[in-house]
């Protein structure tokens, strides 16, 4: 029963994602992020896969949408909000100039 809620809540997100992008006369679907890796949320969270969606494959924030802000924690691959995506951890950064720690 959870899975059938799951499924109707992502089917709606994806049909409100999908017209705010046609109303920004944006492509739908939009096109994979430059690198096409983890990405960042609106918080600035380190998102990866969906916790409730096999076929997505990484969370994909909607990006441009500054006339829907409703939809800025949305995924568009799966249309599940970006806390259902798993959390992260950015790579540490080497020193800079080759320093040692």
């Amino acid at each position: 029963q959870r899975a059938r809620k799951v499924e109707r809540e992502r089917t709606k997100a994806l049909g409100q994602l999908e017209e705010a992008f046609r109303q920004a006369a944006l492509p739908w679907p939009p096109a994979e992020a430059d690198g096409s890796g983890p990405q960042l949320d609106y918080a600035g969270v380190l998102r990866g896969q969906c916790l409730d969606t096999v076929g997505c494959s990484g969370y994909l924030p909607a990006t441009h949408l500054a006339h829907a802000p409703s939809l800025a924690m949305l995924c568009v691959r799966c249309g599940c909000e970006c806390s259902r995506h798993e959390v992260l951890r950015a790579p540490e950064c080497p020193p800079a100039n080759g320093a040692a720690e």
